[in-house]
């Protein structure tokens, strides 16, 4: 058998044993249909190959990838800032006047590419409490906000600046330091 095959193989058994050990575990190891469950992890470990290996694909495709080195600054930035923003949604959920003037604002990219680095950016700041990516094109992303009053332009850019060290892009051009 080819090197490759037995490498498709064992990644496949590895995907089986794994998803095998999950459905054990929501099933809690009491099973009276056997034959269910073993196809039920057949197409889900077939699901799941599948989907590794497009995103593989993707992944090579594109030239950007995470700088390990900058993930606990990245983490730490991320962390302080789902603090602040639950302290604010806090501050809104105890409050007796809820103030909604729902907008949109264009943002307009200062480092960011279409690639990985400017999907990351569109998934964080839809989890800025308030926010949530409405549109993107190459250069631009339409935001939307349940309030247009809390729309600060420099927590976008700060956000993009972090996103932009995480995946090793260090200037305007958004060309890789």
């Amino acid at each position: 058998m080819s090197s490759i095959k037995s490498k498709v193989l064992k990644s496949f058994g590895v995907h089986f044993m794994l998803l095998s050990c999950v459905w054990l575990l929501l099933t809690d190891s009491n099973s009276s249909a056997f034959g269910f469950d073993f196809i039920f992890v057949l197409l889900a470990t077939i699901a799941s190959y599948l989907l590794r290996e497009t995103n593989k694909q993707q992944i090579k495709q594109a030239d950007t990838s995470i700088k390990i080195a900058k993930l606990p600054k990245f983490i730490t930035y991320f962390l302080w800032q789902s603090f602040k923003g639950g302290i604010g949604v806090a501050k809104v959920a105890l409050s007796s006047h809820v103030s909604v003037r729902p907008g949109f604002h264009i943002y307009h990219y200062q480092f960011l590419q279409p690639n990985q680095a400017q999907e990351a950016f569109i998934n964080v700041v839809s989890l800025l409490p308030g926010s949530l990516s409405a549109q993107q094109t190459s250069n631009t992303l339409n935001i939307h906000y349940l309030n247009i009053e809390n729309y600060s332009l420099a927590t976008l850019h700060d956000l993009e600046y972090q996103i932009a060290q995480l995946f090793g892009i260090d200037n305007l051009l958004g060309e890789k330091i």
